[in-house]
């Protein structure tokens, strides 16, 4: 540890060298899984090879170099010290300088001098070289350019541009500081036109998340009512539902999983709310609620080994293996490699779930050129997972949550292979060229039995059903970025393409009917189904093009930014054809440096709804629509915590299943209207926040006959609220706990808004510790327990669909580094 200078040495500088830091279940024979593991195995065997220290030697330097930090705010010489003792290099601590001053830390990626930089951001000090360190000094009080403007030190960013850079971590270390905007590229949040929330790759650890929908969960707009037992992540984001199919992974649709991607392979769930197809194009579905991000992880300067242990309740047991290492005479070259692998009895009674996957992402870093590979085998199938019910006339009291109801041959079983290669040129230094292409092949087989409840004491008749199918995809994108001057402007130009293809094949085969009851349930015999699963009679193809010119353009010091532009797009699908132009505008006004105020108007053409899989006319596609987005906010920072308050109005079709027919149909449209509030950072040391609230105002309109005007839409909540916080126990070193409550207010479960299910709220509560049984090595163990009270409650009633709460889970960890 760095020592605190006494008030005995007040003026005396201390210098200070800062160096290291101080003080189950066999495998499933999956070959995709093993190949890749056996490569993971390789690099820990090689490691020993190559210390610590050889690394450190292989940086062109330690000022030059990025190195990852995760520094709280505190007082300024003491965090300080953090930041040299983390890169490795001296710094001279005048106190008499740095007495009575605090500092904002530092999270991300950042090179020694941007780091220092930020670090002393508000101080009135800078850092400058001095023989090999560091010296502190003060800021001229007046620069040249004019009275009261502080003079800053040189400050060098290497091996990325900005656009390129992933955004640093907040305080408090569970939410970065911005994200990829699709064609504006990474933006920081208070440049961003839009509500935007990031969750880091050290939340999803902490909160033990297992697919998406977890990760999300964090935030008030985003309702995920579907089951953590199902095998699918179907969020609701602004009170529309978003399948995480429609996810792009690293900038591209159609890549990651067909079913639930395993989040540990992910460095960031990057969460842009509203209408998106502006900025991403068009999403395989059509979805307008939000759109979602997926960054893969990335080797970093550090070498990483890790191993995970994991148990799930009730008796699932899985582990995670995390190795990353960078190779090259300038760590030019990295790869990383994560393995999952996952299997048992989940929380739902006779619930059994198996999961494999293997994830390699390659990377090469030049200062010119950054290129990226990624490659994943995933695999996962799940026995008597939580399903849905149709609504009938009533909707009886939920059931116990841990009861299953499901017939004993209920299986799904989703397989996906993917990958994706990108690329990034700069041509000078105000031109850049990137490209990326991509792709999947994943298959789905479900035996469903599809239950639509029929009264109030719980009876419904269950339709046995065999769903199998396969999609194709390939996707990509490529552009041009330019920024220049005109006069007092500042402009970064961008022309892309986007095209995504998709060939699906399908079959829905129902045979037989049987009546059950939630509270009581009858299994039957699995039917003799007689679809073929490799030649499926049905198929549909997709075709999703676009071209886009888009002009952010910045004056006054950045106080002022207008972003506009215009994107073409043509939805040629299975039985329509249809292409327009439509526009975007955003800006963002700054009228301090830590106040953003921003609005933006957004308007797409997109792919009409399809039929899902559980409805009788499942597939069809319906025709592409124009939707319109209207939104509004501020941003402020206050240094150690972040806030957006925002105000929206969106719409889109109102798609409804009926339970008598089961058929899919449209009826007029639902507009979304809502007031969005969020907080998250750490507003005092050891106390960390990531909170926020969401009122909603869904109306339908132009229904038929005008029957249902003015109703809301079902399965929209007026109020949810999402209120979590974590206290580091000072009595306690290395002890955190953490907690969340989850409000929901209730739902029409109807059109007609005749039914409807009551509000709830659940209890999350977790602890962590940080073991370290050696300086450089610690164990983490981890402990999360999700509706502490066991609460049996209707979850949502998404398009007339019924979703049991989750029963209580009990979640334990154990991390350790080598």
């Amino acid at each position: 540890m760095t020592p605190r200078p006494s008030s005995r040495n007040k003026n005396h500088p201390t210098r200070v060298r800062l160096g290291s830091l101080p003080g189950g279940t066999p495998l499933a024979p999956l070959a995709p899984v093993a190949r890749l593991t056996s490569l993971a195995v390789v690099l820990l065997a090689a490691s020993p090879a190559l210390p610590t220290d050889a690394w450190a030697q292989t940086a062109r330097s330690a000022t030059v170099a990025q190195r990852e930090y995760r520094i709280s705010a505190g007082t300024l010489d003491s965090v300080l010290g953090q930041f040299g003792t983390q890169s490795n290099v001296m710094v001279v601590i005048d106190p008499a300088l740095t007495e009575g001053k605090t500092s904002p830390g530092l999270t991300g990626a950042h090179s020694v001098d941007v780091g220092l930089t930020r670090l002393l951001a508000g101080s009135g000090l800078e850092a400058v070289p001095d023989n090999g360190a560091y010296r502190l000094r003060r800021l001229p009080a007046v620069a040249p350019g004019g009275p009261g403007i502080a003079t800053l030190g040189q400050v060098t960013v290497t091996g990325t541009t900005e656009r390129d850079a992933l955004p640093p971590v907040a305080a408090g270390g569970q939410v970065a500081t911005g994200g990829r905007i699709g064609v504006l590229g990474n933006r920081d949040l208070m440049d961003t036109p839009f509500s935007t929330m990031n969750y880091t790759a050290e939340l999803i650890e902490n909160q033990q998340a297992r697919s998406i929908v977890d990760v999300l969960d964090n935030d008030a707009s985003v309702f995920t009512g579907w089951p953590r037992e199902s095998y699918v992540d179907i969020p609701q984001i602004r009170g529309f539902n978003v399948p995480m199919t429609n996810a792009t992974f690293n900038g591209l649709y159609g890549v990651s999983p067909i079913s639930k991607t395993p989040v540990e392979t992910l460095e960031r769930v990057e969460l842009l709310k509203g209408t998106s197809a502006f900025l991403r194009g068009m999403s395989p579905g059509g979805f307008i609620g939000g759109g979602v991000n997926l960054v893969p992880k990335r080797a970093t300067d550090t070498p990483i080994t890790r191993f995970t242990a994991t148990y799930d309740s009730d008796s699932q047991f899985g582990g995670h293996v995390d190795l990353g290492r960078r190779f090259g005479a300038d760590q030019q070259f990295g790869v990383r490699v994560n393995g999952i692998y996952r299997d048992g009895e989940g929380a739902l009674d006779d619930s059994k779930r198996t999961l494999g996957t293997a994830a390699i992402g390659l990377d090469y870093r030049s200062s010119g050129v950054r290129l990226s590979a990624d490659l994943g085998y995933d695999r996962l199938k799940v026995t008597r997972g939580a399903w849905w019910y149709f609504l009938g006339s009533a909707v009886p009291a939920a059931p116990d949550a841990t009861l299953n109801t499901t017939q004993h041959w209920n299986a799904v079983t989703s397989t996906t292979r993917y990958g994706m290669v990108r690329g990034k040129v700069d041509l000078n230094a105000n031109l850049t060229a990137y490209a990326a292409v991509g792709g999947s092949d994943s298959e789905l087989d479900a035996l469903s039995p599809e239950p639509s409840i029929i009264n109030a004491q719980g009876d419904y008749i269950e339709y046995f059903g065999y769903r199998p199918q396969r999609n194709l995809t390939k996707s990509g994108e490529a552009g041009v970025r330019a920024s220049f001057d005109t006069g007092g402007l500042k402009h970064e130009l961008t022309v892309a393409g986007t095209g995504l293809f998709q060939k699906s094949y399908f079959a829905n085969e129902f045979k037989g009917t049987g009546a059950s009851n939630i509270y009581r349930p009858v299994f039957y015999p699995k039917p003799a189904f007689t679809t073929d699963r490799d030649n499926l009679p049905n198929h549909t193809r997709t075709s999703l093009t676009s071209l886009v010119l888009a002009d952010t353009v910045s004056m006054l010091d950045g106080r002022l930014q207008v972003m506009g532009g215009l994107r073409h797009q043509r939805v040629d699908v299975t039985g329509y054809d249809e292409s327009t132009t439509t526009p975007g505008l955003g800006i963002v006004v700054k009228p301090r440096h830590d106040v953003s105020v921003y609005a933006n108007y957004m308007e797409a053409l997109t792919q009409g709804p399809t039929a899902p899989a559980t409805a009788s006319n499942a597939g069809q596609i319906f025709a592409p629509y124009k939707s319109k987005q209207y939104e509004a906010g501020v941003k402020v920072d206050f240094g150690s915590f972040f806030s957006t308050l925002s105000v929206f109005q969106i719409a889109r079709p109102n798609g409804q299943t009926d339970a008598a027919t089961r058929r899919y149909d449209l009826d007029g449209e639902q507009r979304n209207r809502g007031l969005e509030l969020s907080v998250f950072g750490e507003p005092a040391k050891g106390f960390r926040v990531l909170a926020g609230a969401m009122l909603l105002d869904s109306e339908l309109t132009s229904t038929a006959g005008g029957v249902n005007n003015g109703k809301r839409g079902s399965g929209t909540s007026r109020t949810n609220l999402k209120l979590g916080g974590e206290w580091d126990v000072a009595a306690v070193p290395g002890a955190t706990l953490t907690s969340r409550v989850n409000y929901s207010s209730s739902q029409f479960a109807d059109a007609a808004n005749t039914r409807s299910i009551p509000a709830w709220a659940t209890l999350d509560l977790g602890l962590r510790y940080v073991l370290r049984l050696s300086d450089a090595q610690p164990i983490v163990l981890r402990a999360n327990v999700y509706n502490v009270f066991d609460k049996q409650y209707w979850a949502s009633a998404s398009g007339g669909w019924l979703n049991v709460g989750t029963p209580r889970t009990i979640m334990l960890s154990a991390q350790f580094d080598f």
